[in-house]
């Protein structure tokens, strides 16, 4: 019961566009099933993980959940399992790369990451007009928290934000 209380709320966060707290929230939901002994419901539990966050998974997350949901569905399911166990096959198969063409990661990990969040920030921006205001709730930061790290760590997205509007302040004089 509180396996399903769970999921129901995580697919509500994946809705509303907060996958790491929807994954998260799923895993220990899929956690609690199988230690109540639920193997069938955990297994549910992850194909939603595959229906509901895979746009936030890697390929190789794909294929790793997929195989988790597949090790705990029994062999006799139902068709509407049958069903979502097929469509996140596809998934993991479209998503999957090729074992002999995986190459090193060039850089550092330093590097790699400051990479992944100027893509994200680049993203967001142009989703949102140039907004910071509006890409910074399309992140989870604040408008602050965005502006700094585009004014310290990525100066080169300073083009990328629309033009500064200054606020109009009070003709209201105050005593």
């Amino acid at each position: 019961m509180l396996a399903q209380a769970l999921e129901t709320q995580a697919v509500a966060l994946a809705r509303m566009g907060r996958f790491q707290s929807a994954l998260g929230i799923l895993k220990r939901s899929a956690h609690i099933a199988e230690t109540a002994g639920d193997a069938q419901l955990s297994g549910k539990i992850f194909l939603t993980i595959l229906e509901e966050v895979k746009s936030f998974l890697s390929p190789g997350e794909i294929t790793e959940i997929y195989k988790e949901a597949d090790d705990r569905l029994p062999p006799e399911l139902d068709a509407e399992t049958v069903s979502r166990l097929r469509a996140c096959a596809r998934l993991s198969i479209g998503n999957a790369a090729p074992a002999n063409l995986e190459t090193p990661i060039p850089g550092s990990f330093e590097q790699e990451v400051h990479k992944r969040e100027s893509d994200l920030i680049s993203a967001a921006l142009g989703q949102a007009g140039g907004s910071v205001t509006r890409a910074a709730r399309l992140l989870g930061l604040t408008h602050q928290g965005l502006c700094y790290i585009i004014n310290h760590r990525h100066k080169d997205l300073l083009g990328a934000r629309a033009p500064i509007r200054v606020r109009r302040k009070s003709i209201i004089k105050k005593r």
